[in-house]
């Protein structure tokens, strides 16, 4: 199996399951999986997995966007994951909720072992950026 396979196998259905669960509860949020390449012009090809989060209601002054991330870079040559997080984009004040590596790591079954059991965690973590509507420590202004 390669590694985008076991990525799309051991995640997408959890990730799926979890973004029709999010939509229900956020119905205003545009929520949905993806499966992606990345660096596709370069040498450093890598892949993404993930639920992404479109608050279309997000204050000017604030991210629109929220995503749930797994990801790894180098799947040509020594692949490393790279990403196992919760974090914002699209605006001022982008941010990460949760992190679940400290540094790129070495692909490695246990390691995937450990995401897959972390993944409630970072559902959980998307939830809660979800429901205040905003990164941690920037106030919604009135």
């Amino acid at each position: 199996m390669s590694i985008v396979e076991e990525l799309e196998t051991r995640f997408l259905p959890h990730l799926k399951k979890a973004a029709a669960e999010l939509q229900l509860e956020f119905p205003s949020s545009r929520i949905t999986t993806w499966s992606s390449p990345t660096g596709s012009l370069t040498a450093y090809q890598g892949h993404d997995v993930g639920i992404d989060c479109l608050l279309p209601d997000a204050a000017q002054d604030q991210p629109d966007n929220i995503c749930l991330i797994i990801g790894v870079m180098h799947v040509t040559t020594v692949t490393k994951i790279c990403d196992a997080a919760v974090c914002w984009g699209g605006g001022k004040g982008r941010g990460t909720e949760l992190d679940l590596l400290d540094e790129h790591v070495l692909w490695a079954p246990e390691i995937l072992s450990h995401i897959e059991v972390e993944l409630p965690r970072l559902v959980g973590a998307l939830r809660a950026a979800l429901r205040r509507g905003h990164p941690l420590g920037m106030e919604q202004k009135i």
